[in-house]
């Protein structure tokens, strides 16, 4: 890098010749300028040599005419050293392309979008001015068109982009079909769809507030977007399956669609039935006492600030610090149990405090009947519901997951049973309540367990690999009885070769053995997809029932975030730029989703290849489709045990396929 010039050249004019190789030829500033008012006056050129310079500085009569302080430095400007890096300053000052322009534009529109910016922020005269001192070539543009011409732009991008990620997905979409009230008091009907690889695709919406929404209404609509030809936003119709909550106008409807279409599968939305269990539980009478009087408590804490702080001041004369009460959300069942825990740990204060008020007369607070004397069995139900809450909430936040399954949903009913069952649990009541208690709760999921299809909760549970060794009190050839059953009803044809591919999947014998599972245990689909060759029928049932969303939990955050944009500070936004600017943050955060995906399936990728060599392995002892007779040694010695009742279960299917088996959630826990 060559050497800085000294500051001394401010007031020399460099020439474009050279008076040596190591020096310029200088010419004095003002000398200059005083000789092009008058030619007689001479301008003297000289060594650009720093004392030859300051010497003709002192001596010369013209720069000492001049007012020092109106001499400003500009090193920056005149004399700009010379660098190999880009600097801010060589942009600033060239004018943008179009294309610079456009892409400016819809980078500030996804800014205002993530950020939730009001898009009248464009036109802030200090906004405006900030924008312009960052680049003063840049014309932004005003929220008209920033809400309409640059939005429908991204807008389009983002539909664009889904028909690429669609054309990809192979295995079918969820159908997500639900309502939701804006701030405006609209209701809109909103479709979406939820691909194999769990990614939430928004189909469209729909405003029906004038509109009867009985079951007809909510049929039509639904076979609109099923049979649509060509879907202005690419979602191709490929739906297997529809999932909607229980309200009775969506259950009418469904069966409608299934009228038409009898291969979708129709699947309640099982957060929302978990919610409705939760509050079942709830509504026993041997806890909904405490659970009114708790919630009655914590309001009239929170709405008398006189009592809350002397509750505070007891805990810092103890602990030195205090718990805040929490007051829960309505059907937010984790807020519930934080609440409660919270009330549990106060207990002590909270007597205590009661103890220290004053009597009315006083001038103080009058406190209502049944919370001033909180009897010994209203702590014991909190205690109970409080762990109640967190068997159920636990379970609640594994079914939110969007990689939840069909088969993950028996195992919730399943489990949450079994821990559900333990007297620990209901050890704050006295032995003979004890055990009514118990079997009310149990009661409570037996009865939500039996308006269900059992039947497709256990197949798809039983189809799960690693659950294979499961469920072992229907034995295997009942089973496979009812996973054929299945198979005739979703596909509307017999299954061939399902009953001996189903055979050999129990026998524990490659590619079924537990080396080659656990190499699949993240993604059961490509487990399937791997061996579809092997077993066609049972992967195809099995890629079926495990890429299906048993739940409507991402529309429901959908709503959460369209709630967020259309806000009171927003309330005039229209419900179309409400839906287009929900589906591209939803688009935004596809995109990074989509990224981790990417690097998961290139990691998998040489897992897949291990398996290559063993193909032919599996083709020396196994020929699907043939009659039990004719299996291998190795298959008929594994399976051998049973074979009289694989035998009989496939009479009794051939004969009468239509046999309720009626199945309880205390047999599945008695195995």
């Amino acid at each position: 890098m060559p050497r800085p010039f000294s500051d001394i050249w401010l007031h020399f004019i460099k020439d474009s010749k050279k008076y040596n190789s190591s020096h310029y030829l200088a010419k004095c500033r003002y000398c200059f300028q005083a000789n092009q008012s008058d030619p007689s006056i001479p301008v003297i050129e000289m060594r650009g040599v720093k004392e030859i310079l300051q010497k003709h500085l002192d001596s010369c009569g013209h720069y000492k005419k001049i007012d020092q302080s109106s001499i400003t430095k500009k090193r920056d400007n005149e004399q700009k050293p010379m660098t190999t890096n880009s600097s801010i300053l060589t942009y600033t000052g060239r004018a943008m392309s179009i294309n610079e322009k456009a892409v400016a534009n819809q980078l500030l529109l996804e800014a205002f979008i993530d950020a939730n910016i009001p898009f009248s922020v464009t036109e802030n005269a200090q906004f405006r001015k900030w924008v312009n001192y960052l680049c003063p070539n840049y014309k932004m543009p005003c929220r008209k068109t920033l809400a309409n011409t640059v939005l429908d732009e991204v807008y389009h991008q983002v539909l664009t982009n889904n028909d690429e990620l669609l054309g990809r997905e192979k295995y079918g979409l969820t159908l997500m079909v639900d309502g939701w009230n804006n701030i405006r008091r609209n209701h809109l009907l909103v479709f979406s769809a939820m691909s194999c690889s769990r990614s939430l695709f928004l189909i469209s919406q729909e405003n029906v507030s004038r509109d009867l929404q009985n079951a007809n209404f909510l049929a039509a609509k639904m076979l609109e977007v099923i049979d649509r030809e060509n879907p202005p936003n690419g979602v191709k119709s490929n739906y297997v399956a529809i999932v909607t909550d229980s309200a009775s106008a969506f259950v009418a409807a469904k069966k409608q669609v299934q009228k038409k279409h009898p291969t979708l599968v129709i699947l309640p939305c099982f957060v929302h039935i978990w919610h409705l269990l939760c509050g079942q539980i709830l509504k026993l009478h041997w806890f909904k006492n405490s659970v009114e009087l708790a919630v009655k408590l914590i309001i009239w804490i929170r709405r008398n600030p006189k009592f809350e702080s002397h509750l505070h001041q007891v805990q810092l004369e103890r602990e030195g610090k205090f718990v805040e009460i929490l007051l829960p959300g309505q059907t937010r069942w984790g807020s519930y149990r934080d609440a409660f825990q919270r009330i549990l740990r106060l207990q002590w204060y909270i007597l205590q405090s009661l103890k220290e008020v004053p009597q009315p007369e006083d001038g103080s607070f009058r406190v209502p009947k049944g919370i001033a004397v909180l009897e010994d069995s209203f702590w014991q139900g909190l205690q109970v519901v409080t762990k109640l809450l967190d068997i159920l909430t636990a379970s609640l936040r594994r079914l939110e997951s969007n990689k939840t399954t069909i088969a993950d949903v028996c195992s919730e009913f399943i489990h949450c049973f079994n821990d559900l069952s333990k007297d620990d649990l209901y050890q704050s009541f006295l032995n003979p309540t004890r055990g009514a208690v118990r079997a009310s709760v149990l009661a409570c999921v037996e009865k939500r367990w039996s308006k269900l299809d059992y039947k497709l909760l256990l197949v798809s549970y039983i189809l799960l690999p690693t659950n294979r060794k499961s469920l072992l009190f229907l034995t295997r050839p009942r089973l496979a009885q009812i996973a054929c059953q299945i198979f005739d009803q979703i596909f509307g044809q017999k299954a061939a070769t399902l009953w001996q591919e189903l055979k050999i999947y129990f026998s524990n014998l490659f590619p079924f053995d537990d080396n080659t599972i656990c190499q699949f245990s993240k993604s059961p689909v490509e487990y399937y997809s791997f061996i579809s060759e092997e077993a066609p029928e049972l992967a195809k049932l099995s890629i079926r029932l495990l890429s299906i969303t048993p739940h409507s939990a991402a529309l429901e955050q959908t709503f959460s975030l369209m709630g967020a944009v259309h806000n009171k500070g927003r309330n005039r936004l229209l419900d179309d730029r409400v839906y287009k600017i929900t589906a591209i943050k939803r688009s935004r955060l596809l995109s990074t989703e989509n990224s981790s995906e990417l690097a998961h399936q290139t990691s998998s990728q040489s897992d897949m290849d291990d398996f290559v060599d063993h193909e032919q392995a599996f083709d020396e002892f196994t020929n699907v489709g043939v009659d039990p007779e004719e299996l291998p040694a190795i298959v008929q010695r594994t399976l051998g045990a049973e074979e009289d009742e694989w035998l009989e279960c496939l009479s009794d299917m051939e004969i009468d396929s239509s046999n309720e088996l009626q199945i309880t959630l205390k047999d599945l826990t008695t195995e």
